[in-house]
């Protein structure tokens, strides 16, 4: 190229309160989705933005012809390199679109911006393209080499805008931003002929200058346009516009007579020094310019806007003696760059603070170092957190509350967010795999959730929820979604349909529900006292109009069954309607908060650690934690009380419930019917308590169907219904589950433990530390059971759909399930074989005796089958009994046994047997991996690598 340049988990528990310059609570960083994005050729992504609906879109190069599109303006490539822009939905599953955008040249995004006021999503870079695509232009050809571009898509892909900007030499366009309708766009030129208006330097002075141009809101004529530069190299990175209009650049000068005003730092202190320059509205004169820089070479490579006037500059330096002040990091920690943030009062003014960033290795933000291809590298939150990415090769970069702890790789991205004074850090995490992968941008919403956007070459990088879950190309672009998830408490077993009686006094009869064959079991709602001028800030939904969140008031004269269904228009609620909340009613008694999915208007997601925000007077805020679930069309949540009892999760239906009359008979469109009971009485207490009444109706039972849509016992850590390939490196604490996710939990001396402890139908990532009987479920629970002497045997032993942790202890054959049984079963030669032996309805405690082949299950069976030389692998192989059979696998010959079903040989001395429904065919399916080799071979399904001689399987 020619470029020159929960409910159970958490409710209100803890109740949160915050005011003001806001200090969130602690916790962990959470990979909420992440994904690659790419073709069989190179793909980069070198910007991120993020829309006020948690849309995230994608800008940069692609040389794949099958790049993904979708509704796309431009659905093939036309040449060489194409610049792209990719819309992803709110939660990262789908394209909204996703275009080519480019000539038979090489074509180029650099920046992106948003403009939501007209719906209208901005990009520039560069192109060589003589053809390059044009709508309405300031500037309808080449003006020679390569030029700037400047376009326009609307809400559906299309494009609305696009021009050339540039002279006969060479011009890059790196940044571009949005106000008012105008969009100003910032880069580099090497023309003496480049288009100015009205500007503050008419012409370079030698080399490549600094551009900046504001278009107005047609993109027909320029409002003004100027160079900006001294008699040496000067490149602008990034670009900010204020409130007043007011536009600031960052980059990087080696001009010694570079323009300043107003100047922090008047003389270029080192070869090549950062610059931040604030132009008038008119782009005419300067309101301040400086230097920033040591003795070495130092460049930024973005700005950022403090709500109270000061100014954020990131970039990176060579100096030892680069301006600190307030710093997290005193001091460059290795012999190459670093990264540095540094705060001014205002431009020109003194610094509030100034830090290094960075390990013993190379330390880059925002951009490559040596490429000239730069990314945004910062972004600021609604709580004044500086997000700040890059790439780093240090083993000790520095890491808080990180979600991945250690170096992946040669070359991870990482992830710095710090907090509002600049001085101190909140988060920071790697985020990578075992090749090179390189962040060039961040974004960043309300409430911390962080956006990364660049390219990787690491077949393993970290995937959750991906869009596209392997690598394509050498390099892929990727886009990562991090977000904060506070703390939870233990989880609390789900009760049973009648409840353990354990009433709060009241002196008054409360509400009761009487449970029907279509309902969950009901606990006490969660009611709010007095939420004056109550509004739902921040809420996850992947369609603007997608849900309704109510608070139901309790105080009106109706009976249960005419307030849950809204028949006297008896609601309190507050709408999310495209983001734009309007409450409906006042808030002046106890309400009780819901959840309504209307029918058919999206597929949703609740991921863990998901809340909404409420705000009351004025400045307030309650964080309300979901459920984590997944489904499409209706549904009703009831959150806990403040006890924390489980919430209550009313089935699915296919229907709206407000204004419906029910129906207990399944239809159409089927509809839950309440009994009627006693009249809704204001509750004594904020926290009312449920009186289980007796019924003629059976209460629905727990025991699961005996015939379950997917293997309760199998690994299924997407909840699809299939086991899922995964491995666990205990050298590193890295989980690998292909095609789902990559995360780092636990170490060296821990056993994965991996179960469905929360009961969502998905597999949980956890450990057992034998050195302290720490259990570790991620996202879910930490808790001390066991010792060293115990082997972990966590399992479904009560049916309830929810496994338990549990214990064996081979000393002297006990068996512990915390909270459902204690007893003694088997002695120091058996190997424990829990499972679902006899039926389906909860995990057996069993031995396997290898001395004799003895088979024991407690309460079951015992019998003999198999010898001290076979592995024992117990499972449902024949798929038609519903229930475990004894197994074996003798790796000696690779024979495989299975109990009066079946006789195979697969696999060899080397492997490790891994049975499970691999093919969703309920029932379990031969299966070895060879850790030699990283090789996995399930019979009859599918062969692939995943994995090294390191790694433990960690699948079912």
């Amino acid at each position: 190229m020619s470029f020159k340049g929960t409910i159970s988990l958490l409710i209100l528990i803890p109740v949160l309160f915050f005011s003001g310059g806001l200090t969130a609570p602690a916790g962990t960083f959470h990979l909420d989705y992440s994904t690659y994005l790419g073709g069989g050729g190179n793909d980069r992504a070198y910007a991120v933005e993020v829309d006020s609906t948690r849309r995230a879109y994608l800008a940069g190069g692609t040389l794949s012809a099958d790049f993904p599109t979708a509704g796309a303006q431009q659905p093939g490539s036309a040449g060489g390199e194409d610049a792209f822009l990719a819309a992803f939905s709110a939660d990262g599953s789908a394209l909204l679109f996703s275009t080519y955008l480019g000539g038979s040249g090489n074509d180029r995004a650099y920046g992106l911006a948003i403009d939501g006021e007209n719906g209208v999503y901005y990009l520039c870079g560069v192109t060589n393209s003589a053809d390059f695509p044009t709508s309405g232009p300031y500037q309808s050809a080449s003006g020679g080499g390569d030029d700037v571009f400047a376009a326009g898509l609307d809400s559906a892909g299309n494009l609305i805008y696009s021009t050339y900007l540039g002279g006969s030499g060479a011009d890059v366009g790196t940044g571009i931003a949005v106000r008012a309708g105008d969009f100003y766009v910032t880069g580099s030129t090497l023309s003496a002929d480049f288009p100015t208006v009205n500007p503050f330097q008419i012409q370079p002075s030698v080399s490549l200058a600094a551009f900046l141009t504001r278009f107005d809101s047609s993109g027909t004529s320029l409002v003004f346009s100027t160079y900006l530069g001294g008699n040496s190299e000067d490149r602008p990175n990034h670009r900010a516009v204020g409130p007043d209009g007011s536009v600031y650049l960052a980059g990087y000068t080696k001009s010694l007579n570079f323009p300043t005003l107003n100047a922090y730092q008047a003389v270029r202190p080192g070869s090549a020094a950062a610059f931040l320059t604030r132009f008038s509205s008119t782009g005419s004169s300067l309101i301040s310019s400086t230097f920033l820089g040591g003795s070495g070479n130092d460049y930024a490579v973005g700005v950022a806007l403090g709500e109270d006037g000061s100014v954020y500059l990131a970039g990176n330096t060579f100096s030892d003696n680069f301006p600190t002040v307030n710093p997290f990091q005193a001091a460059r920690s290795g012999a190459s760059y670093d990264a540095f943030l540094t705060r001014f009062s205002a431009p020109g003014k003194p610094l509030i603070s100034s830090t290094y960033l960075g390990g013993t290795g190379q330390d880059y933000a925002g951009g490559e170092l040596g490429s000239g291809a730069v990314g945004k590298g910062i972004a600021l939150d609604d709580w004044g957190r500086v997000y700040l990415a890059g790439y780093t090769l240090s083993a000790d970069f520095p890491t808080k509350n990180s979600y991945q702890a250690s170096l992946g790789g040669v070359q991870d991205t990482f992830l710095t967010v710090f907090e509002p004074s600049g001085s101190a850090l909140f988060l920071s995490t790697y985020i990578g795999g075992s090749g090179t992968d390189t962040a060039f941008a961040a974004a960043a919403d309300a409430q911390l959730w962080a956006y990364l956007a660049g390219f990787t070459i690491s077949d393993d990088f970290p995937t959750a929820d991906p869009f596209q879950a392997v690598r394509d190309g050498l390099e892929d672009a990727f886009l990562s979604r991090l977000k904060w998830i506070s703390p939870t408490p233990s989880v609390t077993p789900t009760p049973s349909v009648t409840p353990s009686v354990t009433p709060t006094p009241s002196t008054t009869p409360t509400p009761t529900i009487t449970p029907t064959p279509w309902e969950e079991a009901q606990n006490p709602p969660l009611y709010l006292r007095d939420l004056e001028n109550a509004s739902i800030q921040f809420t996850r939904s992947s369609l603007a109009n997608g849900w309704t969140y109510y608070f139901q008031a309790r105080t009106d004269n109706c009976s249960d069954y005419e307030c849950d269904y809204g028949y006297y228009d008896r609601w309190g609620f507050i709408r999310d309607n495209e983001n734009s909340y309007s409450s409906e009613t006042g808030f002046n008694a106890d309400y009780q908060l819901r959840i309504w999915m209307p029918r058919g208007n999206e597929d949703w997601n609740i991921h863990t650690g998901d809340y909404l925000t409420l705000t009351y007077d004025g400045g307030q805020n309650i964080l309300v934690y979901l459920p984590p679930t997944v489904g499409t069309g209706a549904a009703k949540v009831w959150y806990p009380d403040e006890l924390g009892n489980t919430y209550a999760n009313w089935k699915l239906t296919d229907a709206s419930l407000v204004g419906i009359v029910p129906t207990p008979t399944p239809g159409p469109t089927p509809i839950p019917t309440l009994t009627p009971v006693a009249t809704c009485t204001p509750p004594p207490t904020p926290i009312p308590t449920l009186t289980p009444l007796p019924t003629a109706t059976p209460a629905p039972s727990l025991t699961p169907s005996p015939i379950p849509t997917a293997l309760p016992w199998i690994h299924d850590y997407d909840g699809d219904g299939v086991s899922d390939i995964g491995i666990f490196r205990r050298s590193s604490g890295l989980w690998a589950i292909r095609g789902v996710t990559r995360a780092y939990f636990g170490t060296w001396s821990d056993t994965p433990a991996p179960g469905d402890y929360n009961g969502d139908g998905r597999t949980d990532i956890a450990v057992y530390r034998p050195s302290t009987g720490l259990w570790a479920v991620r996202g879910v629970t930490r808790t001390y059971f066991g010792s060293s002497s115990d082997e972990p045997v966590p399992g479904d032993y009560s049916g309830d759909g929810t496994e338990r942790i549990g214990i064996y202890r081979p000393s002297t054959g006990l068996w512990t399930v915390k909270g459902v049984t204690r007893t003694y079963f088997g002695s120091s030669s058996d190997l424990p074989v829990p499972g679902y032996y006899g039926d389906w309805a909860a995990r057996k405690i069993g031995i396997f005796r290898p001395a004799t082949g003895l088979w024991a299950v407690k309460g079951v069976t015992r019998t003999y089958f198999g010898s001290s030389s076979d592995e024992p692998v117990p499972g449902d192989f024949g798929g038609a009994a519903r229930r475990w059979s004894s197994a074996v696998f003798r790796p000696a010959t690779g024979l495989w046994t299975v109990k009066g079903v079946t006789r195979t040989y697969f696999g060899s001395p080397a492997d490790q047997p891994r049975p499970g429904d691999y093919a969703g065919v309920l029932r379990d399916q031969f299966a070895v991996f060879r850790p030699v080799t990283g090789l996995w071979a399930v019979k009859g399904t599918t062969r692939v690598y995943f994995g090294s001689g390191d790694d433990l399987p960690v699948s079912r």
